[in-house]
């Protein structure tokens, strides 16, 4: 069957405010004048989820894996 995509998502929380005025990308406007935008994604949150996605995929072919050895010695017994 393989892995579907039910949907995707935004994230909704709001980016992280840095105060650097020197930075050409920094807001020049408002109340948010010298802050930059920068993204909200945490790499240590986002490495985290990725080694558990890891490892439960491992943990699933090891399962397989141990269950056909485990077909082939019951066929393999049936036959003596």
């Amino acid at each position: 069957m393989g892995v579907r995509i039910i949907k995707i998502e935004e994230d909704q929380k709001p980016f992280r405010l840095v105060y650097d005025p020197t930075h050409p990308d920094a807001i020049k406007i408002e109340e948010k004048k010298g802050y930059l935008e920068m993204p909200n994604v945490k790499v240590v949150t986002e490495m985290v989820d990725l080694i558990s996605a890891f490892r439960s995929y491992e943990a699933n072919v090891m399962m397989i894996n141990n269950t056909k050895a485990m077909f082939a010695k019951a066929i393999e017994i049936g036959r003596v």
